[in-house]
C-alpha cells in the first residue's frame, strides 16, 4: 500500500504532490489493516483447527465406545455360552446319576434298600430340576418302577419288575 501511495504521488506530475505525512498515515494504516487481517486470520485458523480437533476427538470417542460395547457384548455372549454349557453338563450328570440309581442288575437285598432308595430319590430330585414336562413325566415313570422294584422279592423282581424298569429306562432315554 505504501508503494501504491508513492506511485500515485509520483504519477501525477502536474498535480500537487502528496505530503510525507499523508504517505506516512497511509503506510501506517496499511500496516495496521494488514496486522488486523493477520490476527483475524489467526483466530479463524485456530477456530477451524479446534473444530477439526473436536470432530476428531468425537470420532475417537465414538469408535472407543463402540469397541467397548462390542467387547461387552462378546463377554456377555461368552458368559451365556459358559452358563448354558454348565447347565447342560449338570443336566447330563443328573440324568446319569438318576439312571445309575434306577438300574438294578438283580433284586435289592433288604440291607441295601435304604441306601438304594436314598440314591434313587436324590437322582430323581436332581432330574426334576433340569427336566421339561415330557422328561419329568418319563422320569416319574422310571422312578415309580424303580421304587417298586426296590421293595420286590427276588422272584417278583426277576419276573416282572426288571422288565418294567428296563422299559421305563428305555423311555427315559428317548
Amino acid at each position: 500500500m505504501v508503494h501504491l501511495a508513492l506511485l500515485v504521488a509520483q504519477g501525477n506530475s502536474g498535480a500537487p504532490s502528496v505530503s510525507p505525512i499523508t504517505t506516512l498515515i497511509v503506510g501506517l494504516s496499511a500496516a495496521v489493516v494488514g496486522s488486523l487481517l493477520s490476527v483475524i486470520g489467526g483466530f479463524v485458523s485456530d477456530f477451524f483447527a479446534s473444530r477439526r480437533e473436536e470432530r476428531r476427538q468425537e470420532r475417537e470417542d465414538r469408535n472407543l465406545r463402540e469397541q467397548y460395547e462390542r467387547e461387552d457384548r462378546l463377554r456377555r455372549e461368552q458368559q451365556e455360552h459358559e452358563e448354558k454349557l454348565r447347565v447342560k453338563q449338570s443336566r447330563v450328570r443328573a440324568y446319569q446319576e438318576f439312571t445309575q440309581a434306577a438300574t438294578f442288575s438283580d433284586y435289592v437285598p433288604s440291607s441295601d434298600r435304604e441306601s438304594t432308595r436314598i440314591a434313587l430319590n436324590k437322582g430323581y430330585i436332581e432330574v426334576q430340576l433340569y427336566a421339561g414336562d415330557n422328561v419329568a413325566s418319563v422320569a416319574q415313570g422310571l422312578y415309580e418302577a424303580a421304587d417298586r422294584a426296590i421293595d420286590a422279592r427276588a422272584e417278583e423282581f426277576r419276573s416282572t419288575f426288571r422288565e418294567q424298569v428296563d422299559a421305563e429306562r428305555e423311555a427315559f432315554f428317548q
